[in-house]
């Protein structure tokens, strides 16, 4: 009965712990499928941050290459533009966000969308124009101009809108659509309307040059301009030629501003990249919290759940153990309970043998068999005696293997049991998963590795291509300088020896040149004479010659040569004596044409001053009558003493060229 009770209980207690263990098992699979979740989670956390830093990284290479480009065309159009203005540009757009200033639209150029086709022609008319900055009103300019004043910084012209009148120009219609105003095909928004109509309304673009002549010689109050940018004005002025659009002002303005804006859009983008980056490197820390978490309660409930499993497994063991002394006090209760019947009955039937003579109703042969029998049955009492002692030790043997049945074979089959159960196969499983998934990523980043890996190898393969090949064109490079340094050694000292040599030879030449100037001037003979000769012969005759001029020492040598030279001398002042004569004549028929201008010229406005002054003399005096007369000079009259002095002078000088003043008054 004690042994049953205690039975009860640990079956009872075994009980608890294996639904303690079932959800335990419960608990770790959800451990599990939450450490996988977070897991994954993180994965691709990493995954998008190292997306996010290779798009970070191409938007910086982007960005560099944008940089320069945008460098590039800052500098085509401070080439294009004067410098004063630019600085005037630049300084107006950082006064205007220093003091926040409204109302400013911009330059023109920023207002204006011009056709392809007509960016030539735009540019060939509005020129530095493009570059003018419309304003609402002319409060906003003042203030623009005050500043820039102030700090003294380049030069700005401003279109206030409320102040410009949109010209009112009559468009020639007879070409039909050969001509058009040129402003017609540029857009802008309507309220600066009346700023591109100041700058390109009196012109209109011609289909051809011949078009656009014929428009001038129309006397249309327009200008013409071609596609190409040839240009006619109206008062008939042609301009034009070739146009290199590398330096068009509306062309480098609109490229800068688009690669400017370009740049601010990689600029922002690659912002946008790196706080994505470090918002998801902020979510790979949580995440990761959220995993290290995950695993620690893993290991709690897979602690836990191993001290149940063997607090069950001692209960089980406890269990078998008391389960099998039951069965071996209930096999020993019914064997005593046999052997104690069996003694019963064969206590009966010894006391009823006792009670009769056993030997009284045998027969002579069963007394012999009897007799005979005797010994045999002591034989089969020792033969049971033995048989008692080997089924004592079989059934040692058998309690010896039902221990080691309970003890070891069945808790490892408890053992098995439980592994095999669907809750623990199952986070099994999902660690499986989880296993394979990284296995996977590894993989996949394994294969991205190699495959950058093998592309940087690829890349360096060539890289080191170009260097043995830089290399070795450098090599030949220094070999080719240094036979170069070689033959520019010997071809120094060539160059020493031969300066060496001209300067002797020079020096031998003005010897020369000083004895032939010694000489004296030579005939044209003296230089044929001589040819053919040897030096010796001519050494010779120059001594002899040398020994006759000797004796005319105090001749001078020189007599013919100053004599040819004041011939030339003479020849050339009478040439310019004689262009000098011409240009007197020229200027005296000059002035008598400005003369006779100049007294018509006197004799008109005196006319006009004459009329003049009847009319006015006739409503000063009513009833009168005034005349203006011109008192002329007659030929031989000598002037009064009041027009003595420098007037008197310069009627003399007039009258001595040949010019008679022809009036003396009114």
């Amino acid at each position: 009965a004690e042994l049953s009770t205690a039975l009860n209980d640990m079956s009872s207690e075994v009980g608890d712990k294996g639904r303690l263990v079932s959800s335990l098992t419960e608990q770790i699979a959800a451990a599990d499928a939450e450490h996988a979740s977070a897991k994954a989670e993180r994965n691709e956390a990493l995954d998008a941050r190292k997306a996010a830093w290779e798009q970070a990284d191409e938007l910086s290479e982007q960005h560099k290459a944008a940089e320069a480009e945008y460098n590039q065309a800052f500098e085509a159009w401070q080439r294009a533009v004067p410098r004063e203005v630019l600085e005037g540009l630049l300084a107006t757009e950082s006064l205007r966000r220093q003091h926040g200033l409204t109302g400013v639209a911009g330059c023109l150029v920023d207002l204006l969308d011009v056709p392809p086709q007509l960016v030539a022609a735009a540019d060939v008319v509005a020129g530095n124009q493009l570059f003018q900055v419309v304003v609402e009103d002319d409060g906003v300019g003042l203030r623009l101009v005050e500043l820039l004043n102030r700090q003294g910084r380049g030069r700005v012209t401003f279109m206030p809108l409320n102040r410009l009148q949109a010209p009112d120009v009559a468009y020639p219609r007879q070409w039909g659509r050969d001509v058009e105003p040129l402003h017609k095909y540029m857009k802008c928004a309507d309220k600066y309307a009346k700023a591109m109509q100041q700058v390109f309304g009196r012109f209109v673009v011609c289909k051809d040059r011949a078009t656009m002549e014929a428009v001038a010689a129309s006397g249309a109050p327009v200008d013409a301009i071609t596609l190409d940018g040839d240009i006619m004005r109206r008062k008939g002025t042609l301009s034009g030629g070739y146009v290199n659009h590398a330096r068009s002002k509306f062309n480098t303005y609109k490229q800068h501003k688009q690669l400017e804006v370009r740049l601010k859009e990689l600029e922002a983008a690659k912002e946008a990249a790196s706080s994505r980056a470090d918002q998801l490197g902020q979510d790979i820390l949580r995440l990761e919290a959220a995993v290290t978490a995950a695993e620690e309660a893993r290991k709690g409930l897979r602690k836990q759940l191993a001290q149940a499993k063997a607090a069950v497994d001692a209960g089980r063991g406890d269990s078998s153990k008391l389960t099998a002394q039951l069965h071996e006090a209930a096999a020993a209760q019914e064997e005593a309970d046999r052997q104690l019947q069996e003694l019963t009955r064969q206590i009966q039937v010894a006391e009823a043998e006792l009670a009769t003579d056993m030997h009284a109703g045998l027969t002579a042969a069963e007394r012999r068999e009897l007799a005979q029998l005797q010994p045999a049955l002591e034989g089969l009492a020792k033969e049971l005696t033995a048989a008692r002692k080997a089924r004592n030790q079989a059934q040692s043997q058998v309690t010896k293997l039902q221990t080691r049945l309970d003890s070891n074979l069945l808790k490892r089959m408890g053992q098995l049991q439980a592994a095999a159960s669907q809750p623990e196969l199952a986070g099994q499983r999902a660690s499986l998963q989880s296993l394979q998934q990284d296995l996977a990523r590894a993989e996949s980043a394994l294969a991205d590795v190699e495959g950058r890996l093998a592309a940087v190898e690829a890349r360096s393969e060539e890289l080191s291509k170009e260097v043995r090949s830089l290399t070795a064109g450098c090599q030949q490079l220094r070999e080719a300088a240094a036979a170069g340094s070689a033959a520019a050694a010997e071809e120094g000292r060539a160059a020493a020896a031969l300066d060496t040599r001209q300067g002797q030879l020079l020096a031998r030449c003005e010897d020369l040149a000083r004895r032939i100037r010694e000489l004296g001037s030579l005939s044209a003979e003296a230089f044929e004479k001589y040819q053919g000769k040897d030096a010796k012969a001519l050494h010779a005759a120059l001594r002899k010659v040398q020994g006759e001029l000797s004796k005319y020492s105090h001749v001078n040598k020189k007599a013919l040569d100053q004599f040819a030279n004041f011939t030339e001398q003479r020849q050339e002042l009478s040439r310019r004596v004689d262009e000098v004569q011409q240009s007197e004549t020229k200027i005296r028929e000059l002035i008598a044409a400005l003369d006779m201008r100049k007294n018509e010229a006197i004799e008109r406005t005196f006319k006009g001053v004459a009329k003049n002054f009847r009319e006015v003399f006739a409503e000063l005096v009513p009833g009168g009558k005034g005349e203006l007369v011109m008192q002329r000079r007659k030929p031989g009259e000598e002037e009064s003493e009041e027009e003595e002095g420098d007037g008197a002078a310069a009627a003399a000088a007039g009258a001595a060229n040949g010019v008679l003043e022809r009036y003396s008054g009114a």
